[in-house]
């Protein structure tokens, strides 16, 4: 069991890693902050691209329920989000057989393809 310094730490970057991870993911899925800020409102929270920005860069704490939004617009779990889990993965599916009349798919995870060409 880890001691309470060390969850302490662990507690205390939180935010940081968060604001991190959450760009990270973002420019992998070749989101905007424009676009993310838009989509927002399908979760019901009123955004502007300048509140994102913030929270990227530590201006701004995100609030549990923005988080949660996030990581679903980002299609990741956020304890994922968090710590770095996966970021440049998402679900894909793959078509594993085809007898004619039934198509099966298979589903995997696939890293996101860079909209920089690399």
């Amino acid at each position: 069991m880890e001691d309470v310094a060390t969850i302490a730490n662990r507690i205390q970057g939180v935010p940081h890693a968060f604001a991190d991870n959450a760009r990270v993911r973002r420019v992998a899925l070749g989101y905007s902050q424009e676009y993310v800020s838009l989509q927002m409102a399908v979760h019901g929270i009123a955004w502007h691209q300048t509140v994102l920005a913030k929270i990227e860069s530590e201006q701004r704490a995100v609030k549990l329920g923005e988080a949660y939004a996030l990581a679903q617009m980002y299609d990741i779990g956020l304890e994922d989000l968090i710590n770095g889990v996966g970021l440049d993965e998402v679900d894909a599916y793959v078509l594993s057989s085809d007898d004619g009349e039934t198509r099966t798919y298979t589903k995997v995870r696939q890293k996101v393809p860079r909209h920089d060409g690399k």
